[in-house]
Order: C-alpha cells, then sequence, then structure tokens
C-alpha cells in the first residue's frame, strides 16, 4: 500500500525550508561593519596660519565612508570633536589645507574617517606654526666715502601690520642688531623705504641689513657688505705723497703743498737768496722756505707767489688744482661759516703748539691747517705761526689775488687778498 504524506505536512516543510534558506542568505548579505582605517600625510608648507596635512584610505571598513580630514587641537589626540577640516564622503585619499591657525603655536592633528560605524583615526602627528614676523629685504647703493642708500623692502607683513622699519649697521658684527648696533628706526607702515645712511668711515666695510616689527616681534634682512670709498692720495711731480681729507662734498690735501716743480716736470725757481726783493718784477714765479729755512717746509710747507698758483702748468699733482675763493667759502661754510662767532678755523687748525703760537687748534676735519707766515714781495718774512694764509686762484683784481686765512688767535676763519707777489701756501682741492 503506497503511503500518502499528507498535503498540509508537505506545505508545512516547504515553508519551514524556504524561511531557513532566506535567513541564511539574510546573515550573509547583512555583514558586520567597522571604523575605516586611515594612515596621516604629516604636515607641509607650515606658515604661521596654516599647514597642509592628508590622509591615505586603507578600509572604508565595510560601509561607505561618511566624512574625511584631518582633525587638530593644541593638545594631543584630537578628536572630530576638536577643530577639523572636512574632504567630503568616499574612499579616496586627501589632502588638507588647514588655516586660520595662531602663530608661534605648536598643534597636533591626524586623518580621520567616519562610517556608519565609527570614526578611525590616523598617526598623530605635530607641527609648530611660524612666528609670524614680517620677512624683509634690502639693497644698498650709492656707496660714496662717507654715505651710503639703505633700500628695504616688506615682502610680507606677517601675523599682523608692519609698524616699525628701519637699518642696523655695524664693523665688527656680521649679523647687526638692534639695541647693540647703530640703527635708525621709522615709523611707518609702507612696504618699500629708502634712506640715506650717512657719517660713515671712508675706507671701511660695514655690515648692513634692513628690520621690521610688527606685533610678533622684529624680524631681518639678508645682510649686505658694502665698503665706503678710501680716500685717494696725491703725488707732486717730486715724489713728495699727501693724504686727503674729506669735508663735506670737497676732497683736501691734508698737507700744505712742497714741491719743486709743475705737474709737467719744469721746475718753479727760486730766487738766489731767500730775500731778494722782486716787487719790481712782472711775473715772478718763484717758491721760498717759509722764514727763509729749510727746516720748516717739512711741517709748514713751502711758500709760491700767485702766479704759481694760477700757471697753466698746474703746481697740483694730476687730478687736484689750486681751490677758487668760493671753494674756500664752500669749505668755510661747511664748517660753520667765517663769522667772529664761528668755530671753523679751529677745526681745520692742528693742534699743539708745533705750528701754532696758540693751542686753539681741534683739527675734527683732519685739515692739519698750520701757521705757514709769508713771505713779503721786498724779500722779508712775517708771522710764522700766527697766520696760516693759503692761496685761492681767484684774482682780486689785476694786482692782487685772494686768499683764506687761519688765525693762531682766533677760532674763526677769515677770506683776504695779497699781492701777487707775496710768498704764500698752497693746498690742493681734488678735481
Amino acid at each position: 500500500m503506497k503511503t500518502q504524506i499528507p498535503y498540509l505536512l508537505l506545505r508545512t516543510c516547504s515553508i519551514l525550508v524556504l524561511a531557513a534558506t532566506m535567513f541564511f542568505q539574510s546573515c550573509k548579505n547583512e555583514e558586520v561593519a567597522i571604523a575605516p582605517q586611515v594612515t596621516t600625510i604629516t604636515a607641509t608648507n607650515i606658515t604661521f596660519n596654516s599647514a597642509t596635512m592628508g590622509g591615505t584610505i586603507k578600509s572604508n571598513g565595510g560601509a561607505e565612508i561618511k566624512a574625511k580630514g584631518i582633525c587638530y587641537a593644541t593638545t594631543a589626540a584630537p578628536t572630530v570633536q576638536s577643530d577639523t577640516t572636512n574632504q567630503g564622503a568616499g574612499s579616496q585619499n586627501f589632502t588638507s589645507q588647514i588655516t586660520d591657525l595662531l602663530p608661534n603655536t605648536k598643534y597636533f592633528a591626524r586623518a580621520y574617517a567616519t562610517n556608519s560605524a565609527g570614526t578611525g583615526y590616523g598617526e598623530e602627528f605635530s607641527f609648530t606654526t611660524g612666528a609670524g614676523l614680517p620677512t624683509v629685504t634690502l639693497a644698498v647703493s650709492n656707496i660714496s666715502y662717507k654715505e651710503l642708500t639703505a633700500s628695504w623692502t616688506v615682502t610680507a607683513q606677517g601675523a599682523s601690520a608692519v609698524s616699525l622699519s628701519g637699518w642696523v649697521i655695524s664693523t665688527s658684527n656680521a649679523l647687526p642688531v638692534t639695541g647693540t648696533d647703530v640703527f635708525a628706526s621709522f615709523t611707518t607702515s609702507a612696504t618699500f623705504v629708502e634712506k640715506k645712511i650717512s657719517d660713515l668711515t671712508t675706507g671701511t666695510k660695514y655690515y648692513v641689513r634692513a628690520f621690521a616689527t610688527n606685533n610678533q616681534g622684529t624680524a631681518y634682512s639678508n645682510v649686505i657688505e658694502a665698503t665706503t670709498l678710501a680716500l685717494p692720495t696725491a703725488t707732486d711731480a717730486d715724489g713728495n705723497v699727501y693724504g686727503s681729507v674729506l669735508i663735506g662734498t670737497q676732497i683736501w690735501m691734508d698737507k700744505n703743498l712742497r714741491v719743486t716743480k709743475f705737474s709737467n716736470g719744469d721746475a718753479i725757481p727760486t730766487t738766489s737768496t731767500p730775500t731778494q726783493n722782486i716787487s719790481g718784477e712782472t711775473n715772478p714765479i718763484y717758491y721760498w722756505a717759509p722764514n727763509g729755512d729749510q727746516v720748516n717746509v717739512s711741517g709748514f710747507g713751502l711758500l709760491y707767489t700767485s702766479y704759481v698758483a694760477t700757471d697753466n702748468r698746474n703746481v697740483c699733482p694730476a687730478g687736484w688744482h689750486v681751490p677758487t675763493s668760493e671753494e674756500w667759502v664752500t669749505l668755510a661754510n661747511e664748517l660753520g661759516g667765517d663769522n667772529l662767532n664761528s668755530t671753523a678755523g679751529a677745526k681745520l687748525k692742528s693742534t699743539g703748539l708745533n705750528y701754532w703760537n696758540h693751542d686753539l687748534g681741534t683739527n675734527t676735519t683732519g685739515f692739519n691747517g698750520v701757521g705757514s707766515g709769508l713771505r713779503n714781495p721786498a724779500g722779508s718774512y712775517s708771522f710764522l705761526k700766527t697766520y696760516g694764509e693759503i692761496w685761492s686762484s681767484t684774482a682780486k683784481d689785476a694786482a692782487e689775488t685772494r686768499t683764506f686765512y687761519l688765525y693762531s688767535q682766533f677760532a674763526h676763519p677769515d677770506h683776504y687778498y695779497r699781492p701777487k707777489s707775496t710768498g704764500l701756501a698752497i693746498r690742493c682741492i681734488k678735481n
């Protein structure tokens, strides 16, 4: 007899099998998700208020990544509850620009990625933002004997606006700084400033740099080594060598002339005797020792007639000339003028009593003026160590030439004139 399985039982078994199949299929499709895995790319391009970081997604954890970026804080182990960047959804690697940071501050940062299961973090790195100081560059130009021009440019303000800038200079410190070395500051917000630096020493190497100050502090530019021009020497036709001094814009020989030849080599004659009367001669070209004594030449120089001073063969060395009266006036004015209260004469006179009867010279100019006196056309000598009278090349009239005057007993200089046959000192000025 064939066994008959009841219909109801068969239907029940079919339902159970179908349910089991659906259950196991559902479990397979709904695997459990975990937080994403991400690594951190360390900070680059760090400034006073920003940095660049990034992350690499190693795994999405079995669920779609909804957000990713960098979390950062000034304390360790930042989380998504800290400040963050957000580079959006997806499993792509990413780069983040972190902005609005504080200057000169240490930050801790790491990458993060979030899915439905939670947030995964990468390695933690730290970085410190820049100080927020300005950036300034320097250029130097127009270097002369005692001056140069410093030009500086503020190329970046830093974390706050520049309110002060200037230059700083030293002959010994290769990295000059304000407060220690000579400096000048200017209250300005200008991004380009140009200033002249004066009262330098001739022939000297200087270290120069600019600075700029904002609320965060002071920054310095590149250092420039600048050497001022050295003053020239002068060699006359006899081979005597003279130093020079810079007074204002004029360069003067530092001693009276003592040459016996014109610059072309022609001899300058002297009289047969030191006291020979030449007052009747029409074009006397002569030189003499002061007071007629050769021992005085090394300290006081020689005395010459005005005809020597104005001769077109030039008694001065090549590149030098006998000063005009106007050039003597310029010299006096540079030092305070020729009025009775002026001390310009004292500044030009040598110190002590070797060359003057009164010790009133300060010689702050290095001019080394001396009281060389004069020789009268008739042949007598006067005023050694009393007056230092020097020819100009400017005629007063047909008979007389203008002169420049230093007194032993007074501090001021003077301007005068003498007969052209008088013997006076000559001091040369650079062309």
